[in-house]
């Protein structure tokens, strides 16, 4: 079976919003706050870490023809803004989501929620709220609830995020200075390999003055099943 080609372009203009102290960087196929096309479900989609809404460029082409397509780039992460004064803990992310989400798309109007690893966890969260407005969901590589180490022992990468979330000297050193996880883990996490050019658009996250990834890293197997509440999966006609 010959190989898909997976294109490096990214063919999208980033607009930009103001959420709370800070500007949010987004994909909008639609942009305009009156958008509606048949009341259709706005398809909204939330990246993991330590990525951007880069993940989607592929995807949002073939919905984007049917329906508005939002993918934001998570506060700290991507084009989006980088503020030192935050820790970058899941509740920090999750408010700056929903305010996104309550500027860009109309209060009426239903989503979409397509969710990709750290954003399963942050788009749970928010249908968990806002289940009125929550026309589907579908989600890979999703964040479990993890009461213990166990769940990452299959994986084998136990001591790697212990490592991640130990002591500052340790765990910031990896994350920030040497940037391990964009480098090591992301690529090491693709079953095929990454291009330069697609490496590019996560290498913004480096600054050391943001530790969003060290901020995601230390929610990790501390108490997210608090946030993870399970929801009855539902499905939208066609998909």
């Amino acid at each position: 079976m010959a190989e898909i080609e997976i294109s490096s372009d990214f063919p999208f203009i980033l607009h930009r919003v103001k959420v709370l102290d800070a500007e949010m960087a987004y994909v909008d196929t639609a942009p305009t706050k009156h958008y509606k096309q048949q009341q259709l479900p706005v398809m909204v989609f939330l990246h993991g870490n330590p990525t951007s809404s880069y993940l989607w460029r592929n995807v949002i082409p073939h919905v984007s023809s049917q329906t508005r397509c939002v993918a934001p780039d998570l506060i700290g992460m991507g084009a989006s803004d980088k503020l030192p004064h935050l820790s970058y803990r899941f509740i920090e992310h999750a408010l700056y989501l929903d305010e996104f989400i309550a500027d860009v798309i109309p209060k009426d109007q239903t989503v979409v929620l397509v969710l990709h690893d750290w954003g399963s966890g942050l788009g749970f969260h928010w249908a968990r709220r806002n289940a009125h407005r929550v026309a589907g969901l579908a989600f890979m590589e999703f964040v479990p609830p993890m009461p213990t180490w166990e769940i990452l022992d299959k994986g084998g990468m136990t001591s790697t995020f212990q490592a991640f979330r130990g002591p500052p000297e340790v765990g910031r050193k990896l994350l920030i200075e040497e940037n391990v996880f964009v480098e090591k883990v992301l690529p090491g996490g693709v079953v095929r390999a990454l291009s330069e050019r697609e490496m590019e658009p996560h290498i913004w996250n480096r600054s050391i003055a943001n530790p969003s990834i060290a901020g995601q890293m230390r929610y990790l197997s501390k108490g997210n099943q608090r946030m993870c509440t399970p929801l009855r999966r539902r499905t939208m006609p066609g998909y």
